[in-house]
């Protein structure tokens, strides 16, 4: 593998730095590598090809951050070309796999699945809300799936489909706003509602309306621990009505503004005598 002793001397980075590559290094050797892909640039191709001689030299490559925009994921093309492109060759060894910038609909994987069997993390950040899509990956352990900008005026979690029967833990986002709609919510937990394997679920942010919906059905009754994240302060009135329905659970950890917790004292107060796994995070004031 490619060391920082070598690359001082014969400059190994170079192929790299023209192709856009950052490396990033772990005691010396080469373990991350982000890729700023832009599919138009004269040298795509020749960066696809870097990335796949990464793969197939560095035996500590585990994480690839994949950074574009919704033009170009948007186009079946570009995304059937980067998908083609890493998924040469033989299967490979990287372990999490991130993409940034990603449409409101999610783009199609092709053989990305297949090609990276070992992967058990997927990041899958919008550049805007992540409105709908199917997403199937066997063997996907962890999930984190993030909106970008949060538009009031567009929608999020609609129809998002979600394949993966071995997923243990979930970092979801909420469209949660002023003006969140009630196919939002519903959509919220009918995703949920798909993927039964999940026991450690975090969701942000959390409103009223989600809560009300969340509380009673069945997503909790499978789960071991729950963390929601930027509580709002009706929310926290909704968890104490369905106290019952948190007993079961191994962890919960609610994270609130310094705001809330001042205006909620008395319901956290109740929560932690209820509730003997409670854990309780104050951000700052405003945050």
């Amino acid at each position: 593998p490619w060391t920082h002793a070598g690359l001082e001397c014969a400059d190994g980075l170079w192929s790299m730095r023209q192709h856009g590559l950052i490396p990033r290094w772990t005691h010396g050797f080469l373990t991350s590598v982000d890729v700023p892909y832009r599919p138009w640039a004269p040298r795509a191709v020749d960066q696809l090809g870097a990335i796949q001689i990464l793969l197939e030299l560095e035996p500590l490559l585990a994480e690839l951050h994949v950074v574009g925009s919704p033009g170009h994921w948007a186009e079946p093309g570009h995304w059937a070309e980067l998908s083609a492109g890493l998924g040469q060759g033989p299967p490979r060894r990287l372990r999490r796999l991130l993409f940034h910038g990603l449409p409101p609909k999610l783009p199609e994987l092709g053989e990305l699945p297949r090609r990276f069997p070992a992967v058990h993390t997927l990041w899958l950040l919008g550049h805007d809300k992540l409105r709908s899509g199917h997403l199937r990956w066997p063997g996907l352990r962890r999930l984190r799936l993030r909106h970008g900008r949060t538009s009031e005026w567009s929608e999020g979690n609609v129809d998002l489909r979600l394949e993966l029967p071995e997923l243990v833990e979930l970092d979801l986002a909420t469209p949660v706003g002023s003006r969140t709609g009630e196919r939002e919510i519903l959509g919220v937990v009918e995703t949920l509602l798909g993927l039964p394997s999940v026991e450690h679920l975090r969701l942000s942010p959390v409103g009223s309306d989600l809560a009300a919906a969340l509380l009673p059905s069945a997503v909790l009754d499978r789960l071991r621990s729950l963390d929601l994240d930027k509580v709002r302060g009706s929310a926290l009135d909704r968890l104490l009505a369905h106290v019952d329905r948190l007993r079961g659970l191994e962890r919960l950890r609610v994270s609130v503004t310094a705001v809330v917790a001042e205006q909620r004292a008395g319901v956290l107060a109740q929560l932690r005598g209820e509730l003997a796994k409670f854990q309780l995070v104050v951000g700052a004031r405003g945050s």
